[in-house]
């Protein structure tokens, strides 16, 4: 398991003192999925993600498999969503990544954000009452 925190997470303090910090080391595909993440640009001013430092955590579970969690810039932020769908389609396009949970933090609309973004889409499949031709 890999886990990315970002730098808001690790200036953290304690009683008055920085909290200790033990770097991280994240595996090749997390490494590719954090430097696509952190390139997006946001959709309401003009720099990356990364430049923002909006992504909290990027945990790798297993491999393929990765929970992503950020937080906006802005608690009333109007595109959290769209952010969420921009996190989840990125790292989904990485060659080696099978799922990926997207997690938002700090936001009015956190809990319908994760819902959503979350949310299982159902399968295709044939539409009730049409047949389907076997071709030969």
């Amino acid at each position: 398991m890999t886990v990315s925190v970002s730098p808001t997470i690790l200036s953290a303090k304690a009683v008055g003192q920085e909290v200790p910090v033990v770097p991280v080391v994240l595996s090749p595909l997390a490494q590719i999925v954090q430097q696509r993440i952190g390139g997006i640009m946001d959709p309401e001013i003009d720099i990356t993600y990364s430049q923002l430092r909006i992504l909290d955590v990027i945990k790798e579970a297993e491999p393929g498999v990765f929970d992503i969690s950020y937080t906006p810039s802005s608690i009333y932020c109007p595109f959290v969503l769209r952010i969420a769908q921009q996190i989840k389609k990125t790292a989904l396009s990485v060659n080696g990544v099978k799922s990926v949970k997207v997690i938002c933090n700090g936001s009015v609309l956190e809990d319908k954000v994760n819902k959503i973004i979350n949310a299982e889409r159902p399968k295709r499949g044939p539409k009730p009452g049409s047949k389907r031709v076997a071709h030969a």
